[in-house]
């Protein structure tokens, strides 16, 4: 699970073999000067004519703070270090002329970068805390958010409603919401959950559970025994995400109720995504279609707007 590719090389490598999907970059920006990653992100666009998208994390974990700064920065400081880190990376992708840009953390000279984007990289952010939540909404085109499904339908709106009703209210713009989802597809409902069950619960390490979720700020400490239970189980099938389980058709309906909700996009995760995935684009992608709950593939490249958004 250490074993990863560098994230901006590996999209650059997606994005030449790809023609339809978005493709994103998620960046732990005080690891990454902004100027030299809006380069790197100005390459892939053109790579993938106009895909690009770059997923932003401020900062957060401390095990790669430490390798990189060698230690954390406060909280509200890393959203304020983002502000001019994404300031510094726009102006980059705008500015046909030199510019300049002092703040706290970055002094800026006579910076110039081409060429432009053919589409200005789209920007998600998984900022929960109210500082968080500022920065998406005053910056980013999604916000991703592990919803509250486990309360119900009416906190999930509530929860939607701050983000959009912030982002137009203080600052005239739209935003979408993606959440995470995890999919067991299955020829049954019995057979889905019993997979699940399997996996989740008989295979399931509740104490991998318990140390990810700590170092991901997750205080499981202030949930009742019952929620604490049932948040471990839906972290273990799939991150926490809402539940796609069941056949191809119910799970469809499930994209519904949560398209209903207020849900723009869903990432999706599986046990098995060699095989499970190839069920799922045959039997239920072509069923999504029908419902209009996904756009049908087209022959010519799209924007990471559209791709994302109709994934």
């Amino acid at each position: 699970h250490r074993c990863l590719f560098e994230t901006y090389t590996w999209a650059a490598g997606i994005a030449a073999l790809t023609n339809q999907i978005a493709v994103f970059t998620t960046s732990h920006l005080p690891t990454v000067h902004p100027l030299f990653a809006a380069k790197q992100a100005v390459t892939i666009d053109h790579i993938s004519s106009g895909r690009f998208g770059l997923n932003i994390l401020c900062g957060w974990y401390g095990a790669e703070m430490r390798m990189f700064n060698g230690q954390m920065m406060e909280h509200d400081k890393r959203y304020d270090y983002a502000e001019e880190w994404l300031h510094i990376a726009k102006n980059a992708w705008e500015q046909q002329t030199p510019f300049n840009f002092k703040g706290e953390y970055f002094n800026i000279c006579d910076a110039i970068s081409q060429p432009q984007p053919l589409n200005t990289p789209y920007l998600i952010n998984a900022g929960g805390s109210p500082r968080g939540k500022r920065f998406c909404a005053k910056h980013c085109d999604a916000a991703f958010l592990i919803v509250k499904h486990l309360d119900g339908e009416d906190a999930v709106r509530q929860q939607i409603a701050s983000y959009k009703d912030l982002a137009k209210q203080e600052f005239k713009r739209d935003i979408k919401i993606w959440c995470y989802g995890y999919v067991v597809q299955k020829d049954t409902q019995e057979q889905a959950d019993a997979y699940l069950d399997y996996y989740a619960n008989q295979l399931g390490d509740d104490e991998g559970c318990d140390i990810i979720t700590g170092e991901l700020g997750i205080q499981t400490g202030i949930f009742t025994p019952e929620d604490a239970v049932r948040f471990r189980f839906h972290f273990k099938a799939g991150f926490a995400g809402v539940p796609l389980v069941g056949t191809p058709e119910q799970i469809v309906e499930l994209f519904k109720k949560y398209s209903d909700w207020g849900i723009d996009g869903i990432a999706l995760t599986w046990l098995d995504y060699h095989e499970d995935i190839k069920d799922f684009v045959r039997e239920t992608l072509p069923l999504m279609e029908q419902a209009g709950l996904r756009e049908a593939i087209t022959v010519e490249a799209i924007t990471p707007k559209v791709a994302a958004e109709v994934a």
